[in-house]
């Protein structure tokens, strides 16, 4: 019983993370979060999630959701709210 309510547990944990990182990587690749239902259609969700989510690479620069996480796009020195430290070897973010 109490093995029961743990697995449950941990499968809605996993379910929800694995739900919120696809919704991220959506983000990332300029998509609206409502794609997501895709992916639950039999034989075009998994090939969809395999292809748009696993392989393709993210949108390069800043989208309507972001900054580009690799620094694509962005000005030399990790883009604005980044700044070299003059007296220190090291970047300072601000913000």
């Amino acid at each position: 019983m109490v093995l029961d309510a743990l697995a449950l547990a941990i499968s809605l944990f996993a379910i929800y993370a694995s739900f919120a990182l696809n919704v991220k990587r959506l983000r990332d690749r300029n998509k609206a979060p409502w794609w997501i239902v895709v992916t639950f259609l039999p034989l075009v969700g998994p090939l969809f999630a395999l292809i748009e989510l696993g392989m393709l690479d993210g949108t390069p620069g800043p989208n309507q959701y972001g900054p580009d996480p690799k620094g694509r796009g962005q000005k030399p020195g990790g883009g604005d709210d980044v700044h070299k430290d003059e007296d220190k070897d090291t970047a300072v973010f601000e913000g």
